[in-house]
């Protein structure tokens, strides 16, 4: 212990350098000891540390094998290092079966292009992503996830893990589809619903009977077109103002009023069926007949009324046909008891105008030789006047004579818009027409009589309205025909004994004037006989080819001068139109045939005719008060010298029967002119009819 112990003078120092050790080696110790007591609580650190680390790892190992989301780690081959039990549940595999395979092995194929490009982008970019991809079980089948991978880095930053939190969507996408397939089954129940909406108002839309429905305030809710032709937004029965363009009718023809209109009714819960006859008239026209029935709308059995539905049936076709009907045959039965053609003409006239509802109608006596019509009574509406009289038909019937002729009914819809009626439109017009039909009677192809319909307003008239127009005037015609044969055959026996001695007479007085014209020559007698004869059976021919109905004067003339006319050009005849339209009885006929056989004989023998030179010209005019004048004149024969005591039987017939035979008022002046023969006739047609029926004809 000596040799550490500390000693003065110098000895000491020895003493000195060895505490000073001691005390180094005690700091050094204290140090150590300081160290140890770090090292042993930095250990106890590190191992609590662990220990925590160890916990958590655990934690997170239970976390991820547990997890209800699939986890997987691949490297950067990307081949799986690290998968969760979810995982392995979701590709059907084992941890051990997944360490080890590629991720991409494991995607569907149609899945991969698009895997390995968002892959690659995060590789360069960092980017996580997310994505709805398949995987493939060992069974074949797959399975749909949602992955959301992220890129794992070292500690430097370099790319070293990727990671995917994986979540099964099968089901959803499964029920996905499922809401898919319901929303495309919905759809196409929808659509087919659609459709069927859709054929049934295309079904609605053609139907030739109005369907609609209404609100219980009678407001029109659906409608198709047939019912839109007639109704609009709300139906008659609920408004007032509509009543008087729908009239209707009840089952025995009396009006009915509004408040038992079909949907009126069915909105207090009637059914109306089979339903109320309405005219419908919206422009006070002839109008348009319906049926409508209506039946209420209840929610179910008990409720209050909603709605009703209406049916509106277009029976004007039917109801119109039996309207047409029904005048046939009251126009057969009505003409039976006929026999004068002026009330036959009427009674057709006016069962035409009354059955189709126009404004006037009348049948019309047509002389197509010169243009003319002659209408003494027809049937007129309150529209309308009567028209009676003749009429010229190149003022009307220019632009359809041709069809009249060919026996078509023509119509005109509105004589302002139809080429046939043309520059004639203002004609019409002025007589108060603006529609017209003309159904024609024809004769061995000439018209004799036209049944016209007039409205006084634009009409379109149908087929069927023709075809009765075209009916009436047949019937009416044949009426006609029947009365005048009837009348005729009853008048024939009379009017042939009365002919009869009137021929004998005439004969008897021909016989004898010749007779002493010849002064009791045989042979003179026989020619001269003969040849008046011949001409008394000219006028017979060609009144009898009339029927002995009223002739014209022009062809009366020629009758007489026929030898002539056709033999020799040096007889001119001129007559005046208004003179070419009138006819004269068949007395006056026979006298005026005589009459200028006997100055065309006398001229042959003594006149203007026996020289090559000579002429004769007839010029015929109508004179005042609808007289005719006729007159005769020769030029160009022998001078002319009146016998001074000699009348021979042309001059007796001439100056004393022909004015006898043509009438009260006739004048007869013969005139023996060194120049020739004139001869003046003045006399008042008698151009009545014959036979009452004429009217007709």
């Amino acid at each position: 212990m000596d040799d550490f112990s500390p000693t003065e003078n110098g000895a000491g120092s020895s003493g000195s350098a060895g505490t000073s050790n001691l005390s180094g080696a005690r700091k050094a110790l204290a140090v150590a000891e300081a160290a140890n007591t770090s090292l042993e609580q930095a250990n106890g650190a590190l191992r609590a540390r662990e220990t925590e680390l160890r916990e958590l790892r655990e934690q997170l190992e239970a976390v991820v094998a547990h997890s209800g989301i699939g986890i997987g780690q691949v490297d950067l081959s990307g081949r799986f290092v690290l998968v969760n039990d979810r995982q392995c549940e979701i590709l059907c595999r084992s941890r051990d079966e997944l360490i080890g395979l590629r991720m991409i092995d494991l995607t569907h194929p149609e899945d991969r292009p698009w895997n390995q490009e968002l892959i690659r982008h995060m590789l360069e970019t960092g980017e996580s992503f997310a994505l709805e991809k398949r995987y493939l079980r060992p069974d074949g089948s797959d399975v749909w996830v949602q992955n959301h991978v992220s890129l794992a880095r070292d500690a430097v930053g370099r790319p070293r893990y990727i990671t995917a939190l994986v979540r099964d969507v099968t089901a959803e996408r499964s029920a996905a589809a499922d809401r898919q397939a319901l929303l495309r089954q919905v759809e196409a129940e929808r659509a087919r619903a659609e459709a069927g909406r859709a054929r049934l108002a295309a079904v609605l839309e053609h139907l030739p009977v109005g369907v609609g429905i209404t609100d219980r305030t009678g407001r029109v809710i659906l409608s198709n077109r047939a019912l839109r032709r007639f109704v609009g937004d709300v139906v008659p029965s609920v408004d007032p103002g509509l009543h008087a363009s729908w009239i209707a009718h009840g089952p025995d023809g009396s009006q009915v009023g509004g408040e038992n209109y079909a949907v009126a009714c069915a909105l207090r819960g009637e059914a109306v069926t089979p339903g109320i006859e309405f005219l419908h008239r919206p422009d006070g026209g002839q109008g348009h007949w319906t049926r409508i029935a209506a039946v209420p709308v209840r929610e179910k059995e008990g409720d209050e009324v909603a709605g009703a539905v209406l049916l509106v049936q277009d029976t004007d076709a039917q109801k119109r046909a039996a309207e047409r009907l029904s005048a046939l045959v009251e126009l057969g039965d009505r003409l039976q008891a006929l026999h004068d053609p002026v009330g036959i003409a009427f009674t057709a006239a006016e069962i035409v105008g009354r059955t189709l509802g126009a404004d006037r109608a009348g049948y019309g006596a047509v002389d197509e030789a010169v243009e003319t019509i002659t209408i003494e009574r027809d049937w007129a509406g309150a529209a309308l006047p009567n028209l009676t009289g003749r009429f010229h038909l190149q003022d009307y019937w220019t632009g359809f004579v041709a069809a009249l002729r060919r026996g078509e009914v023509v119509t005109t819809g509105d004589v302002l818009n139809d080429p046939q009626i043309g520059d004639r439109a203002e004609n019409f017009v002025t007589m108060g027409v603006r529609a017209a039909l003309h159904a024609p009677s024809r004769d061995g192809g000439r018209v004799t009589a036209v049944l016209y319909v007039h409205s006084a307003t634009p009409r379109h008239w149908t087929e069927e309205e023709a075809a009765f127009v075209r009916g009436v005037a047949e019937r009416a015609w044949a009426a006609a025909e029947r009365a005048r044969s009837e009348w005729r055959q009853e008048l024939m026996l009379l009017e042939l004994n009365h002919r009869v001695k009137n021929i004998l007479a005439t004969v008897q007085g021909m016989a004898s004037a010749t007779l002493k014209g010849t002064g009791g020559d045989p042979q003179r007698f026989a020619k001269h006989f003969g040849e008046r004869l011949r001409t008394l059976a000219r006028a017979h021919d060609m009144l009898t080819s009339r029927q002995w109905e009223p002739a014209g004067v022009e062809t009366t003339l020629r009758a007489a001068l026929a030898p002539w006319l056709e033999t020799t050009r040096a007889v001119q005849l001129a007559i005046s139109g208004a003179a070419r339209a009138t006819a004269v009885s068949p007395r006056q006929a026979q006298s005026l045939v005589l009459a200028f056989h006997e100055l065309a004989t006398n001229a042959t023998k003594y006149g203007a005719l026996s020289s090559p030179a000579g002429r004769v010209s007839i010029d015929c005019a109508t004179g005042p008060s609808g007289s005719v004048e006729i007159h005769w004149t020769e030029l160009g024969g022998p001078a002319v010298v009146r016998p001074a005591n000699r009348r021979g039987f042309g001059t007796r017939l001439l100056e004393r029967g022909l004015a006898r035979d043509l009438g009260s008022g006739s004048r007869v002046e013969l005139r023996f002119e060194p120049a020739g023969l004139r001869a003046s006739i003045l006399f008042t047609p008698d151009n009545a009819p014959r036979w009452a029926t004429a009217t007709l004809a």
